[in-house]
């Protein structure tokens, strides 16, 4: 039996079946690391740190689409300022990831959009 991993093939034992069954969870837990560890590379290139709402449009407008991806930024939580967010520049708030927010509220840091004491740490992106 051929089994085809990242586009090469290898040959699956299939002497004895406990062999066989090895390789193929072998093989699938190393294709499912290589996926989570690309997704993680590329979460982690596409997040850009901001801190100011003009920091935001800039990037926003640039032509550059490295420049285009998640935006963390520090957030006070008020629905009004997400809307009109949303309206000028298309861009949703996702969520509030946990590695950002362990301590609240953010002491001394001020909401990227409103000025106001940041309560959380934000993602925010545009659906393209």
């Amino acid at each position: 039996m051929t089994l085809r991993h990242t586009g090469a093939k290898s040959n699956v034992p299939t002497g004895h079946m406990e062999d066989t069954i090895r390789h193929i969870q072998n093989t699938l837990t190393s294709i499912q690391q290589g996926l989570l560890q690309a997704a993680q590379e590329r979460l982690q290139n596409k997040t850009i740190r901001i801190n100011s709402y003009a920091e935001m449009k800039k990037f926003l407008s640039s032509a550059d689409s490295v420049e285009h991806g998640f935006y963390l930024a520090p957030w006070c939580c008020d629905a009004s300022n997400e809307q009109a967010i949303k309206e000028e520049t298309k861009v949703t708030l996702r969520c509030y990831p946990f590695e950002h927010n362990e301590i609240a509220p953010k002491e001394g840091i001020e909401c990227f959009y409103s000025g106001k004491q940041a309560t959380h740490m934000a993602i925010f992106a545009r659906a393209y």
